[in-house]
Parts: structure tokens; C-alpha cells; sequence
């Protein structure tokens, strides 16, 4: 990345490049990548903007110098890879053509990092590897985790090489747990999980069956059915006859 950044610099382009760096979750390792549980769902995101002329972060001065002291900021908003296509058409001059998508344009937390952004984000599963059927909805907001699973009838499926390994295997016949969490609750799950993430970060315990959450339940669940429909989401159809 850094000679990349170097490449930039020395053909003189660097003070109208915008970098964005991010990456995938790796393996398909239990209770990770393939689930929708944070693991599965945080990833770095780091955008390096240009600064206008004149702009907190270089004064009066545009000149590279000035740009290589500017400080980095961190930002905890709710952000989604549905939003970058339409950031960077919105850094590019040309907002009004991502407008017609479902992300949001980052631009404005770029501006003010301290901004709460969305209050929630969606995220969604269908497959990994052609056996992997396993479709989840999830809504997170800041607190709250919500996942709907859609064919919770059926076992989790694990990818065909996690699934061969000696680690994966022994686990299922010796240890019987994932780490904190056992491994009968990670292959047989229930329609809807909950998980409050201020006090259960590692989401263990499961909210959606207490009468207390039931209100919260119901709010997540309309909220999924909108995303749906708004994303023209075929397995919308299973509130119907399921």
C-alpha cells in the first residue's frame, strides 16, 4: 500500500486521489466469515481524502508538504460497502448518480467525522460456495444485532474446507464448543436472534424469545420486511407462506 502511495505521489496526482482501503474477511472460519455475527461483518475501511484549500486539516496551504501532516480521525458510524459506489460518485462531482441507490454517500462523515451517520445498516446472506445455502437478513444499529434466518429449519452449512479439516472435525467430536459459544446453537439456530451488543458483545445469548424484547422484535422484523421490499429481495415471499 505504501508503494502505492508512493507511485501516486511522484506522478503528481495525489492531491486529487482519493484512496479507499478495504478488505474481506479471510477464511470461512466457524463463526465468522459466512455468518452474520460481527466477525462476519466488521471489516477496516480507511479513505484518504484531499482536503480543499483552506480546510482545517491544511490551512491556506494545498501544497503536499501540507497534506503529508494532516492527522488521521477515527469515526464509529454505522457505515456499509452498499455506500462506497455512491460516495465515490458524490467525491467525483456527480451525487445526483448515486442517488438511485441504496447506499449513502460517506461524504458528509468525511466532513465531519464526529457525525452519528445512519442509526441503523443492513446486511445480508445467501450463499457461500454453490452448497452453502444459508440466507439471513440482519439489521445493527449501535446497540442492537438483529438476525432473521430464513431457512432456520435447516443446519448451518460449513464450506467444504473448513468442513474437512482436522480443527473443524475434532471440534465436533471432542470439544463440543466455538470458543464461548456451543456448537449445537451455531449449526441449529432459531428464526430470529437478538443480541443486545452493549452488554453481550460476543452475542451468546439469544434476546428474541423474551416477552421483554418482543416490541424491539417487532420493530427489527418491520424493518427487514421494508428492506426487502426495497431491494426487491426474493425470499420476501416466505412471510407470506411460511
Amino acid at each position: 500500500m505504501g508503494r502505492l502511495v508512493d507511485l501516486i505521489e511522484q506522478s503528481g496526482s495525489d492531491r486529487e486521489t482519493v484512496i479507499l482501503y478495504l478488505s474481506d474477511n479471510g477464511g470461512a472460519f466457524p463463526v465468522a466469515k459466512t455468518t452474520l455475527y460481527d466477525p462476519g461483518m466488521q471489516l477496516p475501511l480507511i479513505i484518504s481524502t484531499i482536503p480543499s484549500a483552506g480546510s482545517p486539516e491544511t490551512g491556506s496551504d494545498s501544497s503536499p508538504e501540507a497534506a503529508g501532516s494532516e492527522s488521521a480521525v477515527s469515526c464509529d458510524a454505522l457505515v456499509s460497502w452498499a455506500d462506497l459506489a455512491p460516495t465515490v460518485l458524490d467525491l467525483a462531482g456527480s451525487p445526483d448518480l448515486g442517488a438511485h441507490m441504496f447506499g449513502e454517500s460517506l461524504r458528509p462523515l468525511l466532513d465531519e467525522p464526529s457525525g452519528q451517520g445512519r442509526d441503523h445498516v443492513f446486511a445480508s446472506h445467501c450463499f457461500h460456495q454453490v452448497t452453502n445455502y444459508y440466507p439471513m437478513r440482519v439489521v445493527r444499529t449501535h446497540r442492537w444485532k438483529f438476525i432473521y434466518n430464513i431457512a432456520w429449519k435447516l443446519d448451518f452449512p460449513t464450506a467444504s474446507d473448513i468442513h474437512m479439516s482436522a480443527t473443524w472435525q475434532s471440534t465436533l467430536r471432542e470439544s463440543g464448543t466455538l470458543g464461548q459459544r456451543e456448537v449445537d446453537t451455531y449449526l441449529h439456530r432459531p428464526r430470529f436472534e437478538l443480541y443486545d451488543l452493549e452488554a453481550d458483545p460476543s452475542e451468546l445469548h439469544n434476546l428474541a424469545e423474551m416477552p421483554a424484547q418482543a416490541e424491539q422484535v417487532a420493530e427489527f422484523v418491520t424493518l427487514i420486511q421494508n428492506f426487502q421490499m426495497e431491494t426487491s429481495d426474493p425470499w420476501f415471499h416466505k412471510w407470506i407462506y411460511e
